[in-house]
């Protein structure tokens, strides 16, 4: 069971860095081998795709909020400052 639950670890990790038809053949492999039904081949990979979409989303919100705090920490100039900044010019002209 120990060497299962490090195998699926593995698997899991290494899965972010594959692409679907990668993934795909592993677990055709397993099937194959008899170390699981086709059925749930299918499953595991629509599972692992569904999951590594989702914390993807998840990454690129987090990186994004990552990259805002930056700007404000260096007190950079944002687009929208500069939008402003022209607004106010223009008016003013």
């Amino acid at each position: 069971m120990e060497n299962r639950i490090k195998d699926l670890i593995l698997f899991g990790l290494g899965s972010a860095l594959m692409t679907r038809e990668k993934i795909e053949s592993l677990v055709d492999e397993f099937a194959r081998h008899g170390k699981m039904s086709r059925e749930e081949a299918r499953s595991f990979v629509d599972e692992t795709i569904a999951k590594g979409k989702s914390e993807g989303e998840q990454l690129e919100t987090r990186l994004r909020q990552i990259i805002k705090d930056v700007v404000h920490e260096l007190d950079l100039v944002t687009r929208e400052d500069l939008e402003k900044l022209r607004d106010e010019l223009t008016r003013k002209e």
